[in-house]
């Protein structure tokens, strides 16, 4: 059996590549909230809509138009790979009657 010998600066650069690439996959809350910001503000149904968040966890609230509207706002902050969870109390905001 082949035993694989490396030399010390061989182990050195898996290390750092190792390291490096472990830590760039992680983003702050503020990271995660601008990047929702930016995906909820492309639509007026959306704009009564707020997000907070906290370790990686979003909480939505307030209020938009249209008739699964909640369900698409849910659907959207889940495609952010850095998003774990999403809670939401986003009600649908209706016509008054005449």
């Amino acid at each position: 059996m082949k035993c694989i010998k490396f030399s010390g600066v061989q182990f050195l650069l898996i290390f750092f590549f190792s390291f490096f690439a472990a830590c760039t996959g992680k983003q702050s809350d503020d990271e995660i909230q601008q990047s929702i910001n930016a995906q909820l503000s492309g639509n007026e149904n959306y704009k009564g809509v707020t997000d907070s968040i906290s370790g990686r966890t979003v909480l939505l609230t307030g209020s938009c138009e249209g008739e699964n509207c909640a369900i698409e706002v849910e659907k959207i902050i889940k495609e952010n790979k850095y998003v774990d969870s999403v809670m939401k109390t986003i009600f649908k905001k209706t016509m008054p009657s005449l």
